[in-house]
């Protein structure tokens, strides 16, 4: 079975508790007899592509690692969710890989439309949730302010309020774009779980959690252990079984990566533009 993963990072690049697990996951896989290619984000920001191959250790299986580099500044903000380079990026390595099945593990530095460019390109996806990105701005469910836990709906408000409130804020966005980009990032979200052919989360207490804050109509989150190669490959099988979904009409529009760039080069000029003291720290470099 040829199997493509798309992650936010892979080490040794990025070693976050995610990243580590899509190696210990990736290379069960490849060690059980699967090829594995991971599409992954960086923190290079050259907007250039970096292969490079991770051994499995006691095999001789070897997974390629392709890491995608967006050159905008700060990819990894919930404004910059969408990307106007990565999805015609990582179409085009789908049609060179040509896997069975992709199995999104996370869209931050990339873009938050992964399972779309894979229905496509006619090619089933599963979706694990490592995090309650999908449901959270930052990722966490906890307040800036004291640490403590959330269980706000995921709306315009408070969440805006809540995610303005940390570096780098971004005081040159009009409040009326925030609420427009928020329902953009939140309905692109909805439609991957939607479109994937399973949601999977690695422990129990995971999926529990991720579920909680999602919409009823959702697909079940399922518990599946990412180091157990035998069970991801059954969900793959059933996968693949299911087919990929129907392509969203505006996946190929031509006007989408005009557009993302646009919105791209007026955001990283609001931030070079606006005083440091407004943005809660310095302004990042591009060095």
């Amino acid at each position: 079975m040829r199997i493509l993963f798309a992650v936010h990072g892979y080490p040794a690049d990025i070693e976050d508790e995610a990243a580590l697990l899509v190696q210990i996951s990736a290379r069960a896989l490849a060690g059980a007899g699967a090829v594995v290619c991971v599409a992954a984000g960086t923190n290079a920001n050259d907007g250039g592509e970096a292969r490079s191959a991770d051994l499995v250790p006691a095999s001789d299986a070897r997974i390629e690692v392709v890491r995608l580099s967006r050159s905008d500044l700060h990819p990894e903000h919930w404004q910059k969710s969408q990307s106007a380079s990565i999805p015609e990026r990582f179409r085009r390595l789908i049609r060179e890989f040509e896997p069975d099945v992709v199995h999104v593990h996370h869209w931050r530095r990339l873009s938050r439309d992964l399972v779309a460019c894979a229905a496509a390109e006619r090619v089933p996806a599963v979706v694990s949730l490592h995090d309650l990105w999908s449901s959270c701005l930052l990722a966490t469910r906890k307040r800036p302010a004291d640490g403590s836990n959330c269980d706000a709906t995921f709306a315009p408000m408070p969440c805006l309020a809540c995610a303005g409130s940390v570096p780098p804020r971004t005081p040159f966005m009009p409040i009326d774009q925030l609420f427009l980009s928020f329902g953009s990032h939140r309905a692109d979200l909805e439609r991957e779980l939607k479109l994937a052919r399973a949601l999977l989360a690695s422990s129990a207490e995971q999926a529990e959690r991720a579920a909680h804050f999602l919409a009823d109509e959702m697909p079940a989150v399922r518990a599946v252990a990412h180091d157990n190669p035998a069970a991801l490959l059954a969900t793959y099988e059933r996968a693949i079984t299911a087919g990929p979904p129907a392509a969203p009409p505006d996946v190929d529009a031509w006007y989408a990566p005009r557009m993302r760039a646009f919105a791209e080069e007026t955001w990283d000029r609001g931030l070079t533009d606006t005083p440091r003291s407004e943005l809660g720290y310095e302004t990042p470099s591009r060095e």
